[in-house]
């Protein structure tokens, strides 16, 4: 996953932030540090305004310096999925650590999400990348989703 425009970092505790911005319409969130229960609501404060704004097409979240993430983390990833359900919208990851890569498989994100390994790349695809799949409502949360 490294590039030469987006190294990946060699693990280190980063402090929690949240840093927005928005570019042709797309907004781009860098969540550094936890992305957990205790800060989803402060992720939320910046993503939920872009959400409401019809004009923005999608995020690219930037994950190149998350220590961990929880279900909480997850459940926002999805939430802001679920958009593309309501309207087109594309979520793109990129910089997802090494470290993270495994976790991200096991519950399923791989399979909804595409990576990108630079924010550059992620943004130069956003138009290519598919619109948020139709998330099939499951019993079980834990399976992986099923897309249809």
């Amino acid at each position: 996953m490294n590039t030469e425009d987006s190294p990946e970092i060699p693990y280190q505790r980063f402090e929690n932030s949240v840093n927005c911005r928005v570019e042709q319409n797309i907004g781009i969130l860098t969540i550094t540090g936890d992305f957990i229960v205790s800060e989803t609501r402060h992720v939320s404060e910046y993503s939920e305004p872009l959400l409401k704004d019809p004009a923005i097409r999608g995020f690219i979240v930037n994950l190149n310096c998350l220590n961990r993430i929880d279900s909480s983390g997850i459940g926002m990833l999805i939430h802001w999925l679920n958009q593309g359900n309501q309207r087109p919208f594309k979520v793109l990851l990129c910089g997802v650590r090494e470290s993270l890569i495994g976790f991200f498989e096991t519950v399923g994100l791989d399979q909804v999400l595409p990576f990108y390994p630079s924010e550059a790349e992620a943004f130069a695809n956003f138009d290519l990348a598919p619109d948020a799949p139709e998330l099939i409502e499951r019993e079980n949360p834990l399976e992986k989703p099923e897309i249809f």
